[in-house]
């Protein structure tokens, strides 16, 4: 999993987003968008280059027991 920070991601980019199933959440001057796997990653930074956002970091995230845990429980 991948977490996508962008800036300058305008209503334009974020509908792009949305609507190519990526969706984010505001988070102050960002945009950010989590991710399952190398492509799906690849596919939201090729959207949002599209869209004009910029790229601040792609971090990997790492789940805790206690998501593994309720996410396979479910």
């Amino acid at each position: 999993r991948n977490e996508i920070a962008l800036v300058s991601a305008d209503e334009a980019a974020r509908k792009a987003l949305d609507e190519a199933g990526f969706p984010g959440k505001s988070m102050g001057d960002m945009y950010v968008v989590e991710t399952e796997g190398d492509g799906a990653t690849r596919k939201v930074i090729e959207i949002a280059y599209a869209a004009g956002a910029k790229l601040r970091s792609v971090t990997p995230k790492r789940e805790t027991l206690e998501e593994l845990f309720v996410r396979r429980a479910l």
